[in-house]
């Protein structure tokens, strides 16, 4: 007489023989593209977030102000600032830079 348990694990042996007989291995196709469709948004978000990081000007902005390069800190300001006009955050820190630089006229105008 056979027992229960291995009753179960020879028609769970035979159902996988039987899903890679159908489908080239364990999992139906379905799963598989939903896997792989899983993975690969993943990827796209984990880019978009590096590539969104790397790429701000402003960031790169303050950065450079912070290491004391205004000139390239003005240029990613207003870079910032072409994306945004708006922003008073951005005109403040193009002031700081263009202070940084002797421009006090063009960093007053900033703040009007």
């Amino acid at each position: 007489m056979v027992s229960a348990p291995s009753v179960r694990r020879q028609r769970k042996a035979q159902r996988r023989a039987e899903q890679v007989r159908r489908y080239g291995h364990r999992r139906a196709p379905i799963v598989r593209i939903a896997l792989w469709g899983a993975g690969a948004l993943f990827l796209l978000l984990a880019i978009y977030a590096i590539h969104g990081f790397l790429v701000d000007p402003a960031e790169r902005g303050r950065a450079a102000l912070v290491s004391g390069d205004a000139r390239s800190a003005r240029v990613d300001f207003l870079n910032a600032i072409a994306e945004n006009p708006r922003d008073a955050t951005l005109r403040i820190d193009l002031a700081r830079a263009l202070n940084d630089l002797g421009r006090a006229v063009e960093a007053e105008r900033q703040l009007a």
